[in-house]
């Protein structure tokens, strides 16, 4: 088989998506096939970042195609006026297409949806993302011929909302990358040198936005103070802001970093005591799974995908009430030994090969039952 990927959204690193499409790729190439692989890139400005994976390894062992069209230029020529991208792309066997851009072809395209968190919680978005990405999932629901879902509680929300059949859909989990897992003292006490953290400390990991739910664990954090005024925890939120409201306190204890890269997340999250992570909606909620691959106790949401993610290793908590949160730190804490090692047990059920090897099977399903 010829199999395109659209790889476009592989610049966005330390997103969601940009580690999905790296991480697939990668372990795609990396599997045992006579399959051949042709990346597709719409970009422009980023055009520098995608030459980059073009001259590394394993993704150089593929044949790309670039196009200088952004995403935003891609939505509307194949989107919107739904011009076909064969022109572009030449022959192929099968397309896997993002959420973003579902373009017209000849041959069957399989789609991943992510999350429908602009269905689930509009209010938590901008309404501009939620009229766009409405109208982009409905073209996918129209002409995608089989979709990829990150988890269950993804695929159930597609099924009872569009209708679809259950057999139209294959759920496929992340994983975490390699690099995520227990560090070593040294490295450990570089990050906590770098970032000027002197004190034990919870960590919560996300992008500042409504969604996220920060507000509730800073409220917990300072709840936990409250009953444990002796306490030196701090509380380090890792992340950029989105948007809405941004966060602003004057609590020495709560420590913002702002984005951290990528080298000095695994022993950021070696470092820490206890990670929180009670948003309203995830597609998968990445984060968990990288600290739990740390050694982490995990305190999560109990709803949408994290259950699935978490298992029975977190502490699941229902993301609006404050002293549940707060009642959950002093349990992980209590408990963090035992947590811990059934956050290292969990994570090790999730793996990219096995993503890759499954989305394959996807592929070969579908072009199989097109003949």
């Amino acid at each position: 088989m010829r199999i395109a990927i659209d790889v476009s959204q592989i610049v966005y690193q330390g997103t969601g998506v940009g580690r999905y499409t790296t991480e697939l790729t990668k372990h795609l190439l990396q599997l045992k096939t006579d399959h051949q692989f042709l990346f597709y890139a719409g970009s422009l400005r980023t055009r520098h970042l995608i030459n980059l994976f073009r001259t590394q390894s394993p993704w150089n062992q593929a044949t790309w195609k670039l196009t200088p069209f952004s995403p935003q230029i891609s939505d509307f020529l194949f989107n919107r006026l739904n011009l076909p991208l064969d022109p572009f792309i030449g022959k192929i066997d099968l397309f896997h297409a993002s959420d973003w851009t579902q373009p017209r072809l000849k041959v069957p395209t399989v789609t991943t949806v992510h999350d429908l968190v602009f269905l689930k919680y509009p209010q938590t978005l901008p309404p501009l993302i939620v009229k766009t990405q409405t109208r982009r999932l409905k073209r996918v629901i129209k002409f995608a011929d089989h979709i990829i879902a990150d988890s269950l509680s993804t695929k159930d929300d597609l099924v009872k909302m569009y209708s679809l059949p259950e057999t139209k859909i294959s759920v496929i989990y992340l994983a975490h990358s390699e690099n995520f897992y227990p560090r070593k003292s040294k490295e450990v006490e570089r990050v906590k040198t770098k970032y000027q953290l002197t004190n034990p400390y919870l960590l919560s990991l996300n992008t500042q936005e409504p969604r996220k739910n920060l507000q509730k664990v800073i409220e917990a954090f300072k709840a936990y103070l409250h009953l444990n005024p002796h306490s030196q925890l701090d509380l380090v939120l890792v992340g950029r802001h989105g948007w809405g409201q941004k966060l602003v306190t004057d609590n020495p204890r709560i420590k913002f970093l702002g984005f951290v890269p990528d080298e000095d997340l695994p022993p950021l999250y070696t470092g820490a005591q206890v990670f929180l992570y009670p948003s309203l909606y995830e597609g998968f909620g990445l984060p968990v799974l990288e600290a739990m691959a740390c050694g982490l106790p995990i305190i999560t949401s109990n709803l949408s995908s994290l259950p699935e993610v978490a298992g029975e290793a977190g502490i699941l908590i229902d993301p609006q009430d404050v002293f549940a949160i707060r009642d959950a730190i002093q349990r992980a804490l209590t408990r963090h030994d035992f947590l811990a090692q059934q956050s290292l047990q969990q994570a090790s059920k999730f793996s990219w090969q096995k993503t890759a090897q499954q989305t394959l099977e996807v592929y070969q399903n579908l072009i199989k039952n097109d003949k």
